[in-house]
């Protein structure tokens, strides 16, 4: 029966070298000239390959990229996808373990180096290692009941590889890639392991019986045992006796049942977190954070709103599998570098005063130490799955240049905007920006408007500067197209225009305001959609 639940539950699951960027925090200055030296790079981010999950090469991949028009790949492929189910007190000494296709199966390094290897072969899209990575899970109910619930395998959160350091060889490259995955704290990942005390029980069932079956193995028979069905000739040397068919099948359980089991649980150790324990919270997200930013990486919650029920049975077996919508983890970790908030599906933490909001507010009253950035997220495996294209949800980045080091700069600094578009329809953000005039500075997403009161020209302690909204449609026609400006979690302004259009505001800061942010939201026949990043004000 224990086989029958890991199969009916395992049956649904679901299925580098640039110079590295300097750290970026959140919110950098404006400079004056920083404009003139940005260009525009589709993104297109989660996205799988057959080295997981997906169905492409990642030759075929960058082939689909490249006739779509998309400058970077951002990998997302499934790290480990490792589930263990032992009813008690079983648990303690086996549990049933069943792996789908994973980087864990195909080998990091082996991935690692293939990217490589496809990437000197081209300059454009750049592909960036990353990967999907499930924190934890835990389950619930019982058998008898008919209600056993395996919960949150669908709470992902996505990584991004940081670069290499200048100047390091591809075999470098490859090695530091794979120890940072390996580190990731992870069920079924060696990051996300431990051994201890309480992993002896993996340990010593195989020991026992593999010792058990070796003694038996070696006893000497004093007399001709009496078998039900006669006896079998067993030549071990010695003066050993006829060994009866009884004696001959339980001396084999015990060897091949303490081998198996050796080798079933192997390496012996435990997750970080129990995943029977419902208890664990966010710790073991806010740990996998915690690592990555810790060893220069990107971590992104993964489509925060998106929900998995699925009710299966097999006979007297049933087993659901539940992940429900968790939009307040936005606000209720930190140290992330964002989210995905565009992707297939309506979502309402875009909305002014929400779940984004309530971060990005928190940030700017010095209450968090960085904001979340959002991203558009296309979980691709391939075209035609759930009708998709590759280039459907797209995150579009200014970037200094088309390398590795600068797309990976441009998502630390938030310095992008999502979208989703009806290919090859779509809406695009040509500036977002806010600027002094009288300075020269000018602040794109991401960045922070320092404004001094003491400028010359400040009138009574208050500061002019220009917020400008210019947009385009991808064909170069005339779309409707509702536009939002958002200030500190409120809608601050809103109108009906038709691209292309440019559109420059002006504004006013005092000596009594606050800290504020701007973004701009972008609606056009649906599914179009534009979301940009915060541009912060500060006072100085």
């Amino acid at each position: 029966m224990l086989l029958l639940v890991c199969c009916t539950v395992t049956a649904a699951l679901p299925s580098l070298a640039s110079s590295p960027p300097s750290p970026a925090g959140p919110g950098q200055p404006a400079s004056g000239q920083q404009g003139r030296e940005l260009r525009q790079l589709t993104a297109a981010v989660h996205v799988h390959t057959e080295a997981s999950t997906g169905a492409y090469s990642l030759s075929t991949l960058s082939n689909v990229a490249r006739s779509e028009g998309i400058d970077v790949v951002v990998l997302s492929e499934n790290l480990q996808l490792d589930f263990r189910y032992g009813p008690w007190p079983l648990r303690y000494f086996y549990e049933l373990h069943r792996t789908l296709p994973s980087l864990g199966q195909h080998g990091i390094g082996n991935f690692l180096a293939e990217l490589e290897e496809v990437q000197s072969d081209q300059a454009l899209p750049l592909l960036l290692p990353g990967v999907e990575v499930m924190p934890h899970y835990y389950w619930t109910g019982t058998l008898v009941g008919r209600n056993k619930t395996l919960h949150d395998m669908q709470r992902n959160m996505l990584v991004v590889v940081p670069p290499p350091g200048e100047g390091d060889a591809v075999e470098d490259a490859v090695n530091q890639g794979r120890e940072y995955l390996r580190g990731l704290p992870a069920i079924g990942n060696p990051g996300g392991e431990r051994h201890g005390w309480k992993s002896l029980p993996m340990l010593l069932p195989g020991l026992l019986l593999l010792g058990c079956g070796i003694r038996r193995l070696s006893r000497r028979q004093s007399r001709l045992p009496v078998s039900w069905r006669g006896a079998w000739r067993l030549l071990i040397g010695g003066d050993h006796p006829q060994v009866p068919m009884k004696e001959v099948a339980f001396r084999a359980l015990l060897l091949f049942g303490g081998i198996y089991l050796l080798v079933h649980n192997y390496p012996y150790s435990i997750p970080l977190h129990s995943h029977y324990d419902r208890g664990a919270g966010l710790a073991p997200y806010q740990q996998l954070i915690d690592y990555t930013k810790q060893q220069g990486g990107l971590v992104y919650w993964s489509m925060p709103e998106a929900f998995d029920y699925h009710d299966l049975s097999a006979g007297p077996v049933a087993v659901r599998l539940s992940t429900d919508p968790y939009p307040s983890v936005i606000s209720e970790t930190s140290g992330h570098t964002g989210f995905g908030g565009v992707y297939a599906q309506d979502v309402t933490l875009l909305d002014a005063g929400d779940a984004w909001d309530a971060s990005l507010t928190s940030y700017s009253r010095g209450e968090r130490s960085t904001p979340p950035w959002v991203i558009g997220e296309g979980a691709f495996h391939y075209t035609g799955q759930a009708r998709k294209r590759l280039s459907d949800v797209l995150t579009v980045l200014w970037a200094r240049e088309p390398t590795r080091a600068a797309v990976f700069d441009a998502l630390a600094r938030g310095r992008s905007y999502a979208l989703r578009q009806d290919w090859p329809e779509s809406l695009r953000l040509r500036e977002f920006t806010l600027g002094i005039p009288s300075t020269g500075q000018r602040a794109w997403p991401g960045d922070t408007l320092e404004i001094d009161l003491k400028t010359e020209g400040v009138d009574q302690g208050e500061l002019e500067f220009d917020l400008v909204v210019e947009m385009f449609s991808e064909s170069n026609a005339a779309m409707p197209v509702h536009v939002e400006i958002i200030r500190q979690g409120e809608t601050y302004l809103a109108w009906e225009e038709m691209t292309p259009f440019r559109r420059s505001i002006t504004e006013v800061i005092g000596p009594g305001e606050e800290p504020i942010y701007y973004r701009v939201i972008a609606k056009g026949p649906q599914p179009l959609l534009v979301v940009s990043n915060p541009i912060f004000v500060r006072r100085q």
